[in-house]
């Protein structure tokens, strides 16, 4: 089965097809490929790519069911061969659900896996993924036809878009002011750099060091997203312009660990920010909440 690009298949959003080449983003070692996706009607790709930083529904089509469903445990579907192929499609999936996690801000995906006449819908988030039974489609194409109606009246944050997490785009000024912020400066310090600062410097004019104005510039990536995130600290809520993460955890069942070199936008300074995913346990602290109590005693290297 193939998916018709650019196809109208629910009002507002569009499918559109990428089995045939990578998208140009190199994200890390991936040069995945899923067959095809589903975007908001104004920002369907044209050029046959995955396009990882829009996609709102990953689609993936496979041509032998069941060998290639990697959800199918009946008892008669233990042969060795299809199980070493069901293997490669649950990891395959995986790494697509992990490329958007990585490139987008998410608290969940959905997917789309049509294997030949049958079809499940999979919902990912960092805890693993669960999954519709498989339906025909064409013996009951109503039940296909609501999913994607019902799709079509979900939120953002309903289809698991990081509400605290605001895409940017190059007509916005937080983009433009990032552009900025990634230009060298004269009054940028080598890490060994020995000379006294001003009164003026130890005050406001605090010099950024220049591997970490090099930091954020390579994260300025014109190929990856950039946000303007919100994180509560207390009554308040700090704002800060992250772009290419410098270091994301692998995997996808994980905390999902990801380190920015960001702009505080309160304090006008380049922080260290921590992305990750707390477990929630009874009587466990957060750790924001043990590195406040640490600072407030005066415990020396501690962030």
């Amino acid at each position: 089965m193939t998916a018709v690009n650019d196809n109208d298949l629910i009002p507002g959003l569009k499918m559109s097809t990428s089995s045939e080449k990578p998208d140009v983003t190199d994200i890390g070692d991936f040069k995945q490929k899923p067959d095809a996706a589903i975007f908001k009607a104004d920002s369907v790709p044209t050029d046959g790519r995955p396009h990882w930083a829009d996609q709102l529904v990953t689609v993936e089509f496979k041509r032998y069911y069941p060998s290639q469903d990697p959800f199918d445990d009946r008892i008669d579907n233990k042969l060795e061969s299809t199980a070493a192929t069901r293997k490669e499609v649950r990891g395959q999936l995986i790494d697509y659900s992990e490329i958007v996690f990585r490139v987008q801000h998410r608290t969940a995906l959905f997917m789309l896996l049509v294997i030949n006449r049958k079809v499940r819908v999979l919902r990912w988030d960092r805890s693993g993924t669960i999954t519709t039974r498989a339906f025909d489609y064409v013996d009951t194409p109503h039940l296909l036809c609501e999913i994607l109606w019902r799709m079509s009246l979900l939120s953002d944050e309903q289809l698991g878009m990081d509400t605290s997490a605001t895409r940017l785009h190059p007509s916005d000024t937080d983009y433009k002011l990032m552009d900025f912020l990634a230009c060298e400066s004269p009054s940028d310090m080598a890490y060994d750099d020995q000379r006294d600062l001003l009164p003026q410097e130890l005050k406001t004019d605090r010099p950024v060091f220049t591997y970490v104005r090099d930091k954020f510039r390579e994260a300025m990536d014109p190929k990856w997203p950039r946000y303007r995130v919100e994180v509560p600290d207390g009554n308040l809520t700090r704002t800060f312009l992250i772009g290419k993460p410098s270091f994301y955890a692998q995997g996808m069942a994980c905390r999902g660990t990801k380190g920015y070199v960001a702009w505080d936008t309160r304090t006008k300074r380049f922080v260290w920010l921590k992305d990750a995913w707390r477990i929630d346990y009874e009587r466990m602290e957060p750790e924001g909440a043990i590195l406040g109590k640490l600072n407030a005693k005066g415990v020396v290297n501690v962030p």
